[in-house]
């Protein structure tokens, strides 16, 4: 089944802005691998709180028994 079928056209392609390959050389705060702009700018509130400013995309998600599985710190907890 293609990624489009029942999500809606290119939805991937849209999100997805670089090729990842295994994580370790795309910064998970300053490259645009999601959307149009890095993650510090959507989110600099969440980037000031993070203990992983340089962190790569292979440091922050970690593959557990098949499943993504998300390895993000904060200095405190966020707020909602």
């Amino acid at each position: 089944m293609p990624l489009e079928d029942g999500v809606g056209a290119n939805w991937f392609t849209n999100r997805v802005r670089r090729k990842l390959n295994n994580g370790r050389t795309t910064s998970f705060w300053k490259d645009r691998w999601i959307r149009v702009e890095p993650l510090c700018i959507m989110f600099p509130r969440l980037f000031s709180l993070s203990t992983q400013k340089e962190a790569k995309v292979g440091d922050v998600v970690v593959i557990q028994q098949g499943v993504s599985v998300w390895n993000i710190t904060w200095r405190r907890v966020p707020f909602i």
